[in-house]
């Protein structure tokens, strides 16, 4: 591929970017007079991320109402909750056309900033007024009296006043919480906007800053306000979350923020944890220098960034495909950023990666788009007619989603309403909650103590800080429902005259004859144990599953109408069918202990995980070693090994042949095992049962074990390390290396 260097992902932080090319943060003029983002700038945006940009950063977008004050242009806000419905759309929109969505945040204008609208001084780090410059009309082709810029030569904004402490503070403290609210909203990643002479530029800046207090003098100092927003909007979205900065490599201006000092900023602000580094330059006093007619300055830029910061480095205004990818390629930045010609062509990265450069419509950097914003006008482009009307074009239009189940309901074996539930229990309604449940499963404690909780891995929340303690909400409604009562189980109304037989209590044949039966149907389980529940009643030990939990779910079932027939094992499906039963539903359960398959397996001392706890939970007489080794990493392993601790073992050992990381018990478990005193030996697995002359148990020889490749399962698969034998000493092996269904 010719462009395969622009083509490769790549990562910042820990969100990977399809390719090496982003939308830039350039403004539309997308947000009302009071910041709210238009359904015209979602539009523009959707071109851009429908062309096949990697990511598309928005406009400059501020942190708070008070910060918003002082500007005359139509920049959006993220400051409360009222913002949030147009720029959660937005985020989903740029997603939906297959960009990641960044959002760039800034604290205010500052001394660039007008008192136009609000009356208010502009606030700044000093009360130095800033140099308006007088070059960029003659840059802005003739484009219609809106187009030019009303500015005269030499014109200065009015005087700025000097912030206060309390007023930095604020913004130190609010500054978070519009990061936070970007995250809430969808955006995939945060830059912070430090270049152009904006507040944090300012605050940088020798020539703006002439401050004496601990914002002001050294450099160190004038870095604290950039340092704290940056410090405490991590606190804020925590570690995982991408957060990167701008900064302009040199702000083209006399007594402005030079290079020398600003490759210390990048650099300490490295240390503090930005996942990237977006190049520009100069300042509103010096326009030309992050508009520029050159792509050679910001690569300048960015190659000397390369050489002091490891984090990927982000470089705009190149506009040519060979030239982006030769800077890739060379190693002079990570990713180019595309601000003007995207406007001029969105579809500039899929045409690319589609072989049709020569249809690429090239930006001339005529700045018309930028005049027409400085007017308050929506932008246009002489090269695409169509920018600023893509809201009238339906490709950009995004289409209608399905209804979808939310992740954790999707991943619950069960299907349980875990929205509702957790909404009801959230308002204190416990019964109704407990109801909620119900209609799912009427096995709500037993999954609240031994449920490997699927439902909190997918759970959105920890993308903001922690998953939902779900099942932990499961358990206290079962667990309040036992201490206070709960809403009266009423009979299911029979509406059909056919009949289930189940074959199995464990979790499956009761969940299905409760469903069987709250449909109409009329049920019955033939259980060949003594009781019911399965593994619940015969495998989870008492310890982790009470057994008066296990009867008081088992009573919900019955009340229902099921009814269950203990002793009833079934030799035929036969006499099932002879009984008049219309279907049949098989569900025995893997009771069935695999092999280990390694010699002397047969000698006095072994026995097999399933069949030993279930020996135990039905109260049969069990031996137990001093020294244990349970081979497995599931949970019938963990409850082998913790059971033997209970049963008086005086050394337990587990043998897993994968890392903790594959294991696949439930973690929690694992954990308590091992504050038990159990140890467990990773990367060890079973070659040869060790006994005596007597046929007993004395030990196992293990191999050393290597992960390679994933295998079928997912995981990575283990091999023998040649000559790596040891012995564990043992008079007792248990082993739990799998089930299988017990159908003879």
């Amino acid at each position: 591929m010719e462009f395969s260097e622009l083509f490769k992902p790549i990562k910042l932080g820990t969100l990977e970017i399809k390719n090496r090319i982003g939308g830039a943060c350039t403004t539309t003029g997308g947000a009302d007079i009071k910041g709210y983002i238009t359904e015209n700038a979602i539009s523009t945006y959707a071109a851009r991320a429908a062309g096949g940009a990697g990511f598309v950063c928005i406009e400059c977008t501020f942190a708070s109402d008070w910060g918003a004050k002082t500007t005359s242009f139509g920049n959006p806000r993220i400051s409360n909750r009222s913002y949030y419905a147009g720029m959660s759309e937005l985020a989903e929109t740029i997603n939906a056309f297959g960009a990641k969505a960044f959002i760039q945040i800034s604290p205010g204008f500052g001394r660039q900033g007008s008192s136009k609208l609000s009356g208010e001084q502009c606030p700044a780090p000093s009360a130095i007024p800033c140099e308006v410059c007088h070059d960029f009309d003659s840059r802005i082709m003739p484009y219609g009296w809106e187009a030019r810029a009303a500015q005269k030569p030499g014109r200065r904004v009015k005087e700025p006043r000097e912030l206060t402490l309390e007023e930095i503070e604020y913004m130190e403290n609010q500054f978070p919480d519009a990061v936070a609210g970007a995250r809430i909203c969808g955006f995939d990643a945060v830059e912070l906007h430090s270049p152009h002479g904006y507040l944090i530029h300012q605050f940088l800046s020798p020539r703006s800053n002439q401050r004496t207090d601990k914002y002001g003098g050294s450099l160190e100092n004038r870095m604290r306000f950039l340092r704290n927003l940056f410090i405490n909007s991590r606190k804020r979205v925590g570690p995982d979350y991408p957060l990167g900065i701008r900064l302009s490599g040199d702000e083209q201006v006399e007594n402005g923020l030079h290079p020398e000092e600003v490759a210390i900023i990048a650099k300490e602000m490295e240390n503090e944890g930005i996942d990237w580094l977006h190049v520009s330059s100069g300042s509103y006093e010096a326009r030309e220098h992050f508009f520029p007619q050159h792509p050679d300055t910001m690569v300048d830029h960015a190659t000397n960034f390369k050489s002091i910061v490891n984090v990927p480095v982000l470089v705009p205004s190149v506009h040519e495909p060979h030239v982006a990818e030769r800077i890739i390629k060379e190693g002079k930045a990570d990713i180019v950023t595309l601000g003007r010609q995207l406007i001029a062509d969105p579809e500039w990265p899929r045409k690319i990666e589609e072989g049709r450069t020569h249809e690429i419509n090239m930006c001339v950097k005529c700045n018309v788009c930028l005049g027409r914003f400085n007017r308050g006008l929506q932008i246009r482009c002489p090269i695409n007619p169509n920018s600023g009307r893509e809201r009238y074009m339906p490709q950009y239009h995004r289409p209608a989603i399905p209804a979808k189940q939310p992740p954790c309901e999707i991943a619950c074996p069960a299907g349980i309403d875990v929205q509702n539930y957790i909404l009801m229990a959230s308002r204190g309604r416990f019964d109704e909650a407990l109801s909620k449940i119900r209609k799912t499963t009427p096995l709500y404690g037993i999954l609240g103590r031994v449920c490997h909780r699927p439902c909190e891995a997918v759970c959105n929340r920890k993308e903001l800080d922690q998953p939902i303690a779900i099942n932990d909400i499961k358990r206290f409604v079962a667990d309040y429902e036992a201490e206070n009562g709960g809403p009266d189980v009423d009979p299911a109304t029979r509406t059909k005259k056919e009949t289930v037989a189940i074959i199995g209590s464990g979790p499956s044949g009761l969940s299905a004859a409760y469903d069987l039966a709250n449909m109409g149907y009329g049920v019955t389980i033939f259980e060949a144990q003594s009781v019911a529940g399965g593994w619940m009643a015969m495998g989870i030990p008492e310890y982790r599953l009470p057994r008066a939990l296990l009867k008081a779910e088992l009573d919900v079932i019955q009340k229902t109408g099921v009814t269950i027939k203990l002793n009833s094992p079934v030799n035929s499906l036969d006499e099932i069918w002879d009984q008049g039963y219309k279907a049949i539903y098989i569900a025995v359960g893997a009771h069935k202990s695999t092999k280990l398959d390694i010699p002397n397996e047969t000698v006095e001392g072994i026995v097999d995980g399933a069949s030993w706890l279930k020996d135990i939970n039905l109260g049969r007489n069990v031996t137990v070693g001093k020294k244990v080794v349970v081979v497995g990493g599931g949970n019938v392993a963990i409850d082998s090994a913790r059971a033997a601790l209970r049963l008086g073992a005086q050394n337990v050992t587990i043998s897993y042949r994968r890392t903790n990381e594959e294991m696949p018990a439930i973690k929690d478990e694992i954990e308590e095992a091992k504050n038990e005193g159990i140890d467990i030996h990773f990367l060890a697995s079973p070659c040869k049962i060790l006994s005596d002359g007597n046929n007993v148990c004395k030990g196992l020889e293990c191999f050393k074990m290597e992960l390679g490749q994933e295998d079928a399962s997912g995981r990575k698969a283990p091999m023998y390390v040649a000559g790596s034998e040891f012995e564990i000493e043992a008079d007792m092996v248990i082993s739990a290396v799998g089930q299988v269904p017990g159908l003879e």
